[in-house]
């Protein structure tokens, strides 16, 4: 109660003057939909016309197809139809009178004339109707009515005249004949032939006979009434009762479509105006309620909304008002304006955050208004991103300055190996004097693989610096002794930053200087070992010096080898030059030794050419065949895969059982002994498709120049039949 007592009264007046609105607008809608309910109304009654018109329709064509054009014989269906007729025609009255009885159909002067005519051509249909039902049967069918006695009399002469004049029953049957037409066609012009056959038949009668004459002149009163009554009903004709029935079922319909399309108009045109009234109303209501509403809210509730505004439109602009907004708190209820402040405060703060940011003062915080400060996490976002892209930015510039040590390092070294590349004592000598300097480190020395002894290789200590002094000092260290020996043999950098005391000096070999931290490199060239680079210094080599090392060594290695081979080269020339002299005078025995060599080769070549005409002879004129040791074959001739049409990779890579069968009398064991022999003379049977075929097979061992066997020639021919041995 309290609550409502705190609203201003001009609110109370406004919340009553919305109340009376809403109370109007539910009013208004009721009336319209009494008034739409009729127009709903009307739209149903002429559908459930339609849905009579369609019933009537259907009737319609089935009592023309039924009787009428004579596709059923049935009589019940003219009765069913009747009174189907009857049933649709009184609903449909009654739909007519309950769509006349509409309110909308009493204002309008088309519809209501629209359905006076509906009306009258409903009732020219059912007058039609009945007139045609009641003519169709008196006409009847061949069970019932005038057609139905009319057969029977034709059967009462055709029972009277009997079997004993055969001239009357031929006529009595071409009378038959001519009503079953009549009766299929409904031809009215098959009368005047029937009558005609029927006084012909009369004019055969004997004169005592009393009483053929008077069945044929009933026969012919039934026929003149059928023909009457077909006449009436107006079949093939413009005129008769089924005519009119077929005009007045014809009315029906256009007057209904005419109906129909009023109805249509009419009720579009009468929704149309409740619509268009229904929201002019409306509209005319709710200015008169916005009206009394400006005139309603208190100028004290519209004076906060401009404080509020002109509040928002300075923070909209991007402007922080300097003082905090002040309204009366009765009419502030909502506290509008201390959640104003509070967002001018939180945007104050995050002005201050952002220009800390801008300014390089990346430890700046701030406060997040609440957990749906969107704008808060975002900066804090932005600033956790800053702060990444500095240490990234920090990273970027050390890898920079990394790689930048390694490319120079790596151009400089390769300038001094270049320089120093004709002498390896040099080489090592400014090698390890400028490598300690660029390290920073204080004393290092450089061991070079000697194999001398290739059972005992040695590293010797090639040159050494220390202290920025070149000592001379000789050393040698065996594979895997020490740290050097042990870098040597597993060809892996060691980085030793904890030693104890004295370790250097009994295990390193460059001295008593005691440094915290020693490096042993591998020089390797493709993986083979040239030498151990070792530097100690009292700083922590970090990982790219240690990586800087790894590469000057890999180029001093291959300087080192390319150095010793050219060293071998010179070394080589010189004795190439003393040689020159032996081999001017070796030159002409050469000669002789060349001839003697051409001739044996013309002599090789002519027997090659009579190997390969042999050959030739027996690919052409043989079936031949080659296996290796273990009876694979190998190779087969044109001339054989011919005769087995098969092609060559069908044959290659299988065994001999493959072409001559499983039963061939060549096994494994034929193959084992096959090697220790020179030839073997066989039989054998070669069966393709339904054809048998005798094949006399000479198989010969093939041997190298080492009279050792490398594979079985085996030579086939066809023979007419068995030889009386193998018989």
């Amino acid at each position: 109660m309290k609550k409502l007592l705190s609203i201003p009264k001009k609110l109370q007046y406004f919340a009553l003057s919305l109340i009376l609105f809403i109370a109007t607008v539910l009013l208004i809608q009721i009336a319209a939909n009494r008034y739409l309910a009729n127009i709903r109304s009307a739209e149903q009654q002429i559908g459930f016309i339609k849905a009579n018109i369609e019933t009537i329709n259907a009737l319609h064509h089935e009592l023309l197809s039924s009787i009428v054009y004579g596709k059923s014989d049935n009589p019940a269906v003219l009765d069913k139809s009747d009174k189907q007729m009857s049933l649709d025609l009184a609903s449909l009255s009654e739909s007519i009178s309950l769509l006349s009885g509409n309110r909308i159909f009493k204002r309008n002067e088309d519809s209501f004339r629209s359905i006076e005519t509906f009306t009258e051509a409903i009732a020219d249909f059912s007058l039609a109707n009945s007139s045609l039902l009641t003519t169709l049967k008196e006409r009847g069918n061949v069970y019932e009515g005038m057609i139905s006695a009319w057969l029977k009399q034709t059967a009462d002469i055709e029972a009277t005249v009997g079997t004993n004049n055969p001239d009357l029953l031929i006529g009595l049957g071409k009378m038959k004949a001519l009503q079953a037409e009549y009766l299929m066609t409904m031809n009215s012009s098959l009368f005047e032939t029937l009558n005609s056959h029927v006084i012909s038949m009369q004019s055969q009668l004997p004169m005592e006979d009393m009483v053929l004459p008077g069945k044929f002149d009933a026969f012919l009163q039934l026929t003149a009434a059928i023909s009457a009554l077909d006449n009436r009903l107006g079949f093939f004709t413009l005129q008769g009762e089924l005519p009119a029935y077929e005009k007045a079922y014809d009315n029906v319909n256009d007057t209904f479509k005419n109906l129909s399309s009023v109805v249509r108009k009419n009720t579009h045109k009468n929704i149309v105006t409740v619509y268009v009234v229904y929201i002019g109303i409306i509209l005319f209501v709710f200015t008169v309620f916005m009206f009394l509403g400006y005139f309603t809210i208190n100028r004290s509730t519209l004076r906060p909304i401009r404080t509020i505004l002109d509040y928002t439109v300075a923070l909209a602009r991007g402007t922080l008002p300097e003082k905090p907004m002040m309204i009366d708190p009765s009419d502030d209820p909502g506290n509008i304006s201390g959640e104003m402040n509070k967002l001018a405060n939180g945007l104050r703060a995050k002005t201050i955050f952002a220009r800390d940011l801008n300014q390089g003062r990346l430890d700046a915080d701030i406060t997040l208004l609440g957990e749906g400060d969107e704008l808060g996490v975002e900066m804090k976002k932005l600033k956790d991103r800053m702060v990444s892209s500095a240490e990234e930015q920090s990273r970027y510039n050390e890898d920079n300055a990394r790689r930048r040590y390694i490319n120079e390092g790596l151009a400089k070294f390769g300038n001094l190996l270049r320089l120093n590349s004709n002498n390896l004592t040099s080489l090592g000598d400014s090698f390890i004097r400028e490598l300690i300097k660029y390290l920073d480190a204080i004393q290092g020395g450089f061991f070079i693989l000697d194999e001398s002894d290739k059972e005992k290789p040695v590293l010797r200590l090639l040159a050494s610096f220390a202290y920025n002094r070149k000592k001379y000092l000789e050393k040698t260290i065996w594979m895997g002794e020490g740290l050097v020996g042990t870098c040597a043999v597993e060809k892996k950098t060691i980085h030793l930053t904890e030693m104890p005391e004295g370790y250097i000096s009994i295990t390193s070999g460059l001295g008593d200087a005691p440094p915290d931290n020693l490096l042993l490199v591998p020089v390797l060239h493709e993986g083979e070992l040239i030498g151990v680079l070792e530097i100690a210094s009292l700083n922590k080599f970090s990982d790219f010096e240690i990586t800087f090392t790894e590469e000057v060594a890999g180029n001093l290695g291959s300087t080192i080898v390319t150095t010793r081979i050219n060293q071998r080269t010179s070394e080589l020339l010189d004795k190439s030059q003393q040689q020159a002299a032996n081999m001017a005078e070796q030159e002409e025995e050469m000669r002789q030794n060349m001839e003697e060599l051409k001739a044996t080769q013309e002599e090789s070549s002519r027997r090659e050419e009579e190997f390969r005409g042999i050959f030739n002879s027996l690919n052409s004129s043989l079936f031949l065949l080659e296996y290796d040791l273990e009876g694979t074959i190998i190779f087969i001739n044109e001339k054989f895969l011919f005769f087995l049409n098969k092609k060559s990779e069908e044959v290659i890579g299988k065994s001999h059982a493959h072409i001559f069968g499983v039963k061939s009398i060549v096994d494994s064991k034929f193959w084992s002994q096959m090697s220790n022999l020179t030839n073997t003379v066989l039989y054998e049977k070669l069966t393709i498709g339904k054809k048998s075929y005798l094949l006399k097979e000479h198989m010969a061992v093939v041997t190298n120049k080492d009279e050792l066997p490398v594979k079985i020639l085996n030579m086939i021919t066809e023979i007419p039949e068995k030889p009386a041995a193998y018989k």
